[in-house]
């Protein structure tokens, strides 16, 4: 019987970390949504005129080291 108890035990035990970790889960998906809300409502790109020309001075490369 106290193998059995011990069992029971630890199914509640994982059916309390699961429902924990769906908790987590739709926690983090609300704070991504809100989160790209904000980047939205910032509207970080809006002075960015030329999207190619951004882009390639982005892209600079820096000299390597000994490789002139």
């Amino acid at each position: 019987l106290q193998a059995e108890l011990f069992n029971y035990i630890l199914l509640l035990e994982q059916k309390i970390v699961q429902k924990n970790e769906q908790i987590i889960c739709t926690d983090r998906k609300k704070s991504f949504a809100i989160a790209l809300e904000k980047a939205v409502e910032l509207n970080p790109f809006l002075e960015i005129v030329d999207p190619v020309m951004w882009q390639c001075e982005q892209r600079q490369d820096r000299l390597l080291p000994n490789r002139e």
